[in-house]
């Protein structure tokens, strides 16, 4: 009843397929005949629900990508805020008379921070995996 409502509204009209002929499957939701003798279980998935998995891939995961992408360019903006003002204590170091005698404050302020920045990076790319 609902299918010939949707039918005879005009809310099912696809558009005409290559043949030339109307299709009239705007709002069917479920592919019978895949679902059925689908071989294996992404058949299923890819037959059953159309409208909201189509839903979901042009919007819901495009907009999780956008999400990602500006959380991931905010952590590389900050571990380069900390690298650089890491490199900026260490250059002032280099001029102080204090430190100018000991190597270890230089290797800590140059070297942990690269190590840090690397070893964040193979842990986030590890968990993303």
């Amino acid at each position: 009843l609902q299918e010939g409502a949707a039918i005879l509204s005009g809310i099912a009209y696809n558009g005409k397929d290559g043949n030339g002929s109307d299709r009239w499957d705007g709002v069917r939701d479920v592919h019978i005949l895949r679902y059925e003798f689908g071989m294996d279980f992404q058949s299923v998935i890819d037959s059953f629900n159309v409208g909201t998995n189509t839903f979901a891939k042009k919007f819901l995961f495009h907009l999780l990508f956008r999400v990602y992408l500006f959380i991931y360019l905010f952590v590389f903006l900050a571990m380069f805020c900390i690298l650089f003002s890491y490199y900026l204590n260490a250059i002032d170091w280099v001029h102080s008379d204090a430190f100018a005698f000991l190597p270890s404050p230089h290797t800590c302020t140059l070297v942990l921070p690269s190590f840090l920045a690397t070893f964040s990076n193979i842990k986030l790319l590890h968990n993303s995996e």
